[in-house]
């Protein structure tokens, strides 16, 4: 028998996990194919997870080496206190068991569904997981927050759609709020049409700590129905056979779907045409970046003292693949990549940038003290960045691109060195500081929609990221003679120190890359880093990119 997480001590105050039977019956629906293939299953049901008396709070962690654990976190009183400084919110932590550790920010075994007949016999039983908070409701309770305060997951339960570079997740339910449960039931063998009893049972491990486990399950009436589907039919592409799909049919599947076609697919006239224009614009504003960029070692104000202040740190590159483009009449070969760069708090970075000549706009970075705005001091510029993919402004410096040898000598400089700064990844839910009530915590960010702005403003939240995507244009080396061989490919946030932030020195991260093929053919390997969820990159056939 597990051993069940015993309560905090006091004065911390676990939740009271209890499931909301909200419509008085279950259906399971099973679809058949003439042959007897079951291709598909639906759990429709109305039930619900409450947290009752205090919240519930699950921290997932990624340590260096990959792997995932996970942590209970309870509060005095059950209060969090808005759930947004959690630094300022002492909480009693307790480890979680492997047994409920799924991917980050998901509790694996959370939920489990047992099919009952007439007489009390078991007849399925499946378990799914808990993933994430998205879509919880208000409970007419009066000790209940107004909005949600834990970010809303918008991923699925498979590691495809953890995200490639994911740190920390933070998994809850408010004190006063429920959840719908999950109605995975992918994997279960067929029932024959009728009616049952369907058991629902929540955190059958006794794996979180819980006030009261005598409120934990309930059950529903079930009705099972088979429908007939007369042939096969391209839905049933994504359908699920009885022994599940695999990975490779999957794939296979959503590639036919896929229609994202490179660049060189296009007509010659098209592709040659469209990449002179995105070479020139290129060029164009790596010279005007060149002129504005501040190099190492001038002068910058030190930052105001008693504020908190972000801490830029780039994530190793991945979406690594080569591909080919039509520049001047001439092939030239290409080892794109994406890059991610994030803060890792306890401040968030903010930039309000204001016209000032021409398409240049002064930047201002604009600091906070617990939670609020302080002071703003002036650093660095915005200029308009004309390139496909674009067509906004970009703060000076921000990253930095190299492809380098072994030894560190440079091969290949990026020269695209500005971004858009904007939330796009969560990376780290779990970091002080983070706003957890909502994804972007910073605010939004405007970078401007045409070179007559007079403001923009970029924001970088605690615990997001900014990706910028392999097939944006500057998102790749020139890689035409270089030779076959293996190179890194480093990126580095803030490479000037421009901004301000905590730590300076975790800036630059890198990647070990392999080059291989021939021109017009170049193939690339990335090697495994175990921070990259390279389920979640997606496939290159980088023979034929």
């Amino acid at each position: 028998m597990p051993i069940p997480m015993p309560p905090p001590p006091p004065p911390y105050v676990a939740p009271d996990l209890r499931p909301i039977v909200a419509t008085p019956t279950a259906s399971l629906r099973f679809e058949r194919l003439p042959g007897g293939r079951v291709v598909g299953r639906s759990l429709t049901h109305g039930l619900w997870l409450a947290a009752e008396g205090a919240p519930l709070e699950l921290r997932f962690h990624r340590r260096a080496d990959g792997t995932v654990w996970g942590e209970q976190a309870t509060y005095a009183d059950g209060d969090r206190q808005g759930g947004i400084a959690r630094a300022s919110a002492a909480a009693h932590t307790q480890v979680l068991s492997r047994r409920v550790i799924g991917q980050l920010g998901i509790a694996a075994n959370f939920v489990r569904y047992t099919v009952l007949d007439s007489t009390g016999n078991e007849l399925r039983t499946w378990s799914t997981p808990l993933c994430g908070s998205m879509g919880s409701v208000r409970l007419d309770r009066p000790n209940s927050p107004d909005e949600p305060t834990f970010p809303g997951s918008w991923e699925g339960c498979e590691r495809e759609f953890e995200g490639a570079f994911v740190l920390g997740r933070v998994t809850g339910l408010d004190r006063g709020w429920a959840m719908q449960l999950p109605s995975r039931v992918s994997t279960i063998g067929h029932l024959a049409d009728g009616r049952y009893q369907l058991r629902v049972d929540i955190d059958p491990l006794d794996a979180v700590a819980d006030a009261d486990r005598s409120n934990d399950s309930a059950t529903v009436p079930l009705v099972v129905r088979t429908t007939r589907r007369s042939s096969a039919s391209e839905d049933c592409e994504f359908c699920i056979p009885e022994d599940g799909p695999t990975k490779a049919a999957a794939r296979a599947a959503a590639a036919k779907h896929d229609h994202a076609a490179p660049v060189d697919q296009e007509p010659e006239w098209y592709a040659d045409r469209l990449h002179l224009v995105e070479a020139a614009l290129e060029a164009r504003a790596a010279r005007r970046e060149a002129g504005r960029v501040p190099r190492i070692g001038e002068s910058a104000p030190s930052a105001p003292a008693d504020v908190d202040l972000p801490d830029l740190q780039a994530a190793p590159s991945y979406e690594i693949h080569t591909g080919t483009v039509r520049r001047a009449g001439a092939r030239r070969d290409l080892l794109r990549f994406g890059a991610l760069t994030w803060n890792a708090g306890p401040g968030p970075l903010e930039v309000e940038a204001f016209r000032e000549s021409g398409t240049t706009l002064g930047a201002y970075q604009v600091f906070s003290r617990d939670g609020k705005r302080a002071t703003r001091q002036a650093r660095g510029t915005l200029v308009w960045h004309a390139a496909p993919g674009h067509d906004h402004f970009h703060f000076n410096a921000f990253a930095a691109y190299r492809l380098v040898k072994l030894d560190g000598s440079l091969v290949r400089d990026g020269g695209k060195h500005s971004w858009c700064i904007v939330d796009t990844d969560q990376v780290d839910t779990t970091r002080p500081g983070v706003a957890m009530s909502r994804f972007g915590g910073g605010g939004a960010a405007d970078c401007g929609s045409n070179p007559g702005s007079l403001w923009a403003r970029l924001s970088l939240s605690v615990g997001s990221g900014d990706f910028y995507g392999p097939d944006l244009a500057g998102q790749s080396f020139d890689i035409t003679g270089v030779p076959n061989g293996t190179y890194r490919v480093q990126v580095e946030a803030n490479p000037t120190d421009v901004i301000a932030e905590a730590n300076h020195d975790n800036n630059t991260s890198e990647r070990t890359v392999t080059l291989g093929g021939r021109p017009g053919a170049r193939t690339v390997v990335a090697r495994p880093h175990p921070l990259i969820n390279e389920d979640a990159e997606g496939d290159f056939d980088c023979t034929d990119c």
